[in-house]
């Protein structure tokens, strides 16, 4: 059974098992999702995403906002000025994104890169999509 997630995050929040819902994290809060998560977030400036888990939905990371996955994010993915995305080692994001601020790939990414190009290290995958489309990105199973 689904569960609703918090609309709005102030402090420290995780979201474990199956959870559906548009989140909010505003400036000092902090979102780890644990399970896995169907829906939108926006990280406000001095908010932090962290992804261990699955992330299903767009995400838009303000500025000085910064968002980490470890995990796997399928989605559209928006970056603005002063935001910072990282896809660690292990880390996997499947769609689009649009990075006007810092994005780093030590994982593996599949999808068009709009605005400034990512920093790919070495040891990452730039993977071509498994179905392409604006919202049709699937990642490869583990």
């Amino acid at each position: 059974m689904d569960t609703t997630a918090p609309s709005t995050v102030t402090g420290y929040t995780t979201l474990a098992g199956t959870t559906t819902g548009s989140v909010t994290v505003l400036d000092g809060g902090t979102l780890i999702v644990g399970g896995t998560h169907d829906g939108s977030v926006v990280v406000e400036g001095g908010g932090t995403l962290l992804v261990q888990g699955a992330l299903r939905g767009a995400v838009e990371v303000g500025s000085l906002a910064t968002a980490t996955v470890s995990g796997d994010l399928v989605g559209k993915v928006e970056i603005r000025i002063a935001g910072t995305l990282a896809v660690e080692a292990g880390g996997r994001l499947a769609g689009p994104v649009t990075n006007y601020g810092s994005f780093t790939n030590h994982g593996m990414r599949s999808g068009p890169v709009e605005g400034r190009e990512p920093d790919d290290s070495d040891g990452s995958e730039v993977l071509e999509p498994l179905h392409p489309g604006i919202y049709n990105y699937v990642l490869p199973a583990r």
